[in-house]
């Protein structure tokens, strides 16, 4: 089975909040906050905990980013902790900003991000992937992952319709 992680914001905490600003084309996603050579500090433990664990069941684990620099994403992720048994550097694909068309090839069960924005992608093509996968959002800011259901409707065409339903739906989340 094929687990697959982004990076910025799931494995570590250096992160700014989605974007939101009307007129930006990448609203909805996150950006990473620190500097493209600086190794992050501030780990998102469940997550890289997590990996660690599908790893040692004998999973495949992997890293989907949008970062372009392999060599960067590499030092990163060995940085906070997940070495080359655990992660491969055959399994860290970098410069995918279309990270659906990735899990579906990949075949993926379970997919954590935390960019509303590929939350949105993803939903919209959950039906080709397999009955048991799982898409997570990623809160850094609470350390958690909320599982998001496959029947949250995101099938609206406008891209910041959805994001703000994704906003609205971890904002209920919190508030249950």
């Amino acid at each position: 089975m094929n687990y697959v992680f982004d990076l910025d914001g799931v494995m570590h905490k250096h992160v700014d909040l989605p974007i939101l600003k009307e007129d930006s084309i990448d609203f909805g996603s996150r950006k990473y906050n620190i500097d493209r050579d600086e190794m992050p500090t501030n780990i998102f433990t469940l997550n890289v905990e997590k990996a660690i664990y599908y790893s040692k069941k004998e999973h495949n684990v992997y890293i989907v980013t949008s970062r372009r620099t392999q060599n960067n994403v590499i030092k990163c992720v060995r940085a906070i902790g997940i070495d080359v048994d655990t992660i491969p550097d055959k399994n860290i694909i970098c410069g995918q900003h279309n990270k659906a068309s990735i899990i579906v090839k990949l075949k993926a069960v379970e997919y954590y991000d935390d960019s509303p924005h590929h939350i949105v992608e993803i939903q919209n093509i959950r039906h080709l992937l397999p009955e048991e996968f799982k898409l997570f959002l990623s809160i850094p800011e609470k350390n958690v992952n909320i599982d998001v259901p496959a029947d949250l409707n995101l099938s609206d065409s406008d891209i910041k319709i959805n994001v703000h339903r994704v906003l609205d739906f971890q904002r209920n989340y919190f508030l249950l």
